[in-house]
């Protein structure tokens, strides 16, 4: 029986122009019965299903795209950055090299490109990508503010400066302009950015964007004038915006949490250790506890490569065995485990350098830890320990977008987050303590010198000064803590919660168990 006729291009066609994405994911198929060689239909069922939020049927659909038409740039294009929002990185990047071979004065695919190489840490790269990009279009609406973020990721703060207000002066309600230009500016009562962002909030109808990254920007603001309950009250409304948009629930990561405590129990024995070509060291804890200082400490030395944060480990473990929590335990076998030790390594080995040891400083991956230390028992595992308020409200006053961090948007959540985390780290001090080398963050500030002396004795190095001068680090950080680790070691950052001690007591109250046993004051 022939299928309906309204099954056809021209309807996908209509109902891609009204909007409909989830109308057209849902028939997806059924327009791909009717038209299985369209490269057009292709691509636009595989844009509706990336925009109905269905990331794993709009990969397949662009690449059929890509095989019956290879050499259109738009497909390319549109490929990379489906593969970009899966995490594929590696991956993406290819797709982009392709469109701009094809075409390589592409605005978008440039910028698709430069977001790429941001990702692999390829600063210098993502910026000469991005400048192309404002050479051929000066009006690209993402072009500006990424070459602005990129200068920020290489410590040249006056050249995103110059940036940031060039955007804002053609458009004095960019949110993120405004976001990014707080980050880098140091407030003084009466500051003409801080009217400017007054204005964009007050005005009528401002967007969830405006409302959740101006607030951000004006509690930076408020927060340098020492007007603390303003800051918390501009952080509280942007946050409590953005939570609307996730529809976070924390029941969603303690489920995640109940598998990682059936892994704990159940973990096959640990491999051999093998020839590894670049060996990692983990770098790891709550966000905000000082992963990226360390990492920073590390990078100066001659033999070390700062990869940042590498979301390998997460994608693989989620592809191979968290893509459906009811059945994780029953994949978790030495064959899976196998797999993702031969996908990490494989995106450690393509990172541009040379030298052997590498670290991988997302501080999510204490998740992984039994993961890791099955899979590569020699790896040192640095673990960061900081007070648990100062990590807990740093959480709530920087804006994070990535999908890990949706907890970190509320108060309470970010409480129960961090009791779940601690609550895994008792399991794995138990189960790897001999493994896991414990950074008092705290010590480490106050005394720097000697604790960075004994960590690179664990770590079987020889003392460099770099590593104490952290501040004469020129490389590249992408990262909220681009613009601290730009400055020497200093012992403050860990006190500055306690100007909150009143919005905080909720959060207070609820950590009291872990402050108590812990002895934080």
């Amino acid at each position: 029986m022939p299928l309906p006729q309204h099954y056809n291009s021209q309807e996908l066609n209509a109902l891609f122009q009204q909007g409909n994405f989830g109308a057209i994911a849902e028939k997806s198929h059924l327009f791909l019965k009717n038209n299985p060689k369209n490269p057009d239909v292709m691509s636009l069922l595989g844009v509706a299903c990336a925009r109905a939020g269905q990331l794993p049927k709009a990969k397949s659909y662009f690449e059929r795209a890509t095989k019956l038409t290879p050499k259109t740039p738009s497909v390319w294009n549109n490929y990379g950055k489906i593969l970009i929002d899966l995490g594929e990185t590696s991956l993406a990047q290819e797709s982009f090299k392709k469109a701009l071979q094809l075409n390589p004065d592409y605005p978008d695919a440039l910028n698709g490109y430069g977001n790429v190489l941001m990702d692999l840490g390829q600063i210098q790269d993502a910026v000469q990508s991005y400048q192309k990009l404002l050479a051929i279009n000066p009006d690209h609406p993402d072009g500006q503010i990424n070459l602005a973020q990129a200068y920020m990721a290489q410590g040249e703060f006056e050249a995103a400066k110059k940036e940031i207000l060039s955007l804002i002066k053609k458009n004095p309600r960019h949110a993120e302009a405004h976001h990014q230009l707080s980050r880098i500016q140091r407030y003084e009562k009466g500051d003409d950015h801080i009217k400017a962002m007054q204005t964009v909030l007050a005005s009528p109808n401002p967007s969830v964007k405006e409302t959740v990254l101006i607030n951000h920007g004006l509690g930076k603001a408020c927060a340098d004038l020492k007007d603390y309950p303003e800051a918390f009250a501009h952080w509280k409304a942007g946050n409590e915006a953005f939570k609307k948009t996730i529809n976070y629930d924390f029941a969603e990561d303690q489920e995640v949490f109940d598998c990682l405590h059936q892994w704990a129990k159940n973990m096959p024995p640990l491999f051999g250790s093998g020839t590894l070509k670049r060996k990692p060291i983990f770098i790891l804890g709550m966000p905000r506890s000082g992963t990226s200082l360390v990492e920073q400490i590390l990078s100066g030395h001659s033999e070390v490569y700062a990869a940042g944060e590498l979301d390998a480990m997460a994608l693989a473990v989620r592809k191979n065995v968290l893509s459906d929590p009811n059945k994780s335990l029953s994949r978790l076998n030495k064959s899976v485990l196998k797999t993702i030790r031969d996908a990490y390594i494989k995106d450690i080995n393509a990172l541009p350098t040379d030298r052997g040891i590498i670290t991988d400083k997302m501080p999510l991956n204490f998740k992984w830890i039994s993961i890791i230390r099955t899979i590569f028992p020699d790896a040192p595992i640095l673990h960061l320990k900081r007070h648990p308020m100062a990590i807990c409200f740093s959480n709530f006053r920087y804006f994070f977008q990535s999908h890990g961090m949706r907890y970190s948007n509320d108060l309470m959540d970010i409480g129960r987050y961090y009791l779940a985390y601690d609550e895994l780290m008792q399991r794995h001090m138990a189960d790897h303590g001999d493994a896991i080398t414990t950074i008092d963050y705290e010590a480490l500030t106050q005394n720097p010198k000697q604790h960075i002396e004994n960590l690179l004795k664990t770590l079987g190095l020889e003392w460099q000064d770099a590593c104490l001068n952290i501040e004469k680090n020129k490389r590249s950080v992408k990262t909220v803590s681009n613009v601290q680790i730009r400055s020497s070691i200093y012992t403050k950052s860990s006190e500055e919660w306690q100007n909150y001690e009143d919005q905080l007591k909720p959060l207070k109250n609820m950590l009291m168990p872990v402050l108590d046993r812990d002895g934080w004051h």
